[in-house]
């Protein structure tokens, strides 16, 4: 046989490796055209006047700056993650590729939005590039796979890894009264969980004024792991087709997989005393702030269940557009 690559009734796993190349590589790309981006706003609001200031002297403009500039280390702090890991021979990173892909094109599309909005209308000018950039980001989100389908892929495969760790308790719960021995010691352990969360021991070594960002990484990557615990029980073989609660784990991970990649970039940059050592660190901060209280409605939604956090209400009116083929309200005027 001739023209294969690599050994006959292998293709699959050369195509995957293949689209996990261009996942990183795209997770990487936009953390550079963010950082462009920021470039050119942050010029104009330097420059811009209004009511005698200068745009970066608003909050408003100065909160749009410093969420781009986080979008854009977290980015980067994964791409570098990810490809220390592939530096390292790491047989499988398709997960960490995948959420290099999904929040790489997420940060860029919102990044670009916001740029644009910096420069108000003539953001819209093509004197300036962000009317195409704005055009060009979108397909991001779509190629190499959608980030919704990204999604399912990450919060499918880490919970196939917590199931296969779990089984036992899974099997167990089919029938409470002969696997009660099971169920009993799988209690203990969560009751260990619990106060081993109220305080994870974090490295002494690691730079003072990121150990709050770590402990906070600690305990909200111990409280995950009850959650899809929680979350395997309830829905067993049926969460495939959970997709609102898989994306909401999903996004967890990726939150969670951000502020390792940070925490562990800004430590390194205290540690060798980098000239932006102090920025980096506020960066650091930043973005786990952000990623830390959304992991945490995230969770607490999850906890709720579909009724009380929502999900059931938007299932709902999908279903009824879908059956009219339309917005449904009548006119308000009644014309």
């Amino acid at each position: 046989m001739e023209n294969v690559l690599g050994e006959v009734g292998s293709g699959f796993k050369i195509a995957m490796q293949i689209l996990n190349s261009g996942r990183f590589g795209l997770g990487a790309g936009c953390a550079g055209g963010v950082k462009f981006m920021l470039s050119e706003a942050a010029k104009h609001a330097t420059s811009r006047k209004q009511f005698g200031r200068n745009l970066a002297e608003f909050g408003i403009i100065q909160d749009k700056l410093s969420r781009m500039a986080v979008h854009a280390y977290a980015m980067e702090s994964m791409a570098y993650m990810t490809s220390g890991l592939l530096d390292k021979g790491e047989a499988d990173c398709s997960v960490e590729a995948a959420m290099c892909k999904i929040y790489g094109s997420d940060g860029a599309w919102w990044s670009v939005n916001e740029a644009l909005q910096v420069l108000g209308g003539l953001g819209y000018m093509k004197d300036y590039p962000f009317e195409r950039y704005l055009r060009d980001t979108r397909i991001c989100l779509i190629f190499e796979g959608t980030n919704e389908i990204l999604r399912l892929f990450v919060a499918l495969n880490g919970l196939q890894h917590i199931q296969d760790i779990n089984k036992d308790v899974i099997e167990a719960m089919k029938n409470p009264l002969s696997g009660f021995p099971v169920l009993c010691s799988a209690l203990l352990r969560n009751a260990k969980d619990r106060v081993h969360t109220l305080q994870v021991p974090i490295k002494s070594n690691l730079p003072k004024q990121l150990q709050p960002s770590a402990q906070l990484w600690a305990q909200q990557t111990a409280a995950f792991g009850k959650t899809c615990r929680f979350v395997l029980i309830k829905y067993k073989k049926g969460v495939i087709d959970q997709q609102l609660v898989l994306r909401r784990l999903a996004d967890i991970s990726i939150n969670l997989f951000g502020m390792s990649a940070v925490i562990s970039r800004a430590a390194h940059a205290i540690s060798s005393s980098a000239p932006e050592a102090g920025h980096e660190a506020e960066l650091c901060q930043g973005f786990c702030k952000i990623a830390g209280d959304q992991n945490a409605q995230y969770t607490a939604d999850l906890l709720k269940g579909p009724v009380k956090n929502g999900d059931t209400n938007l299932i709902s009116v999908a279903k009824s557009i879908c059956e009219a083929g339309d917005y449904r309200p009548p006119h308000p005027l009644g014309v």
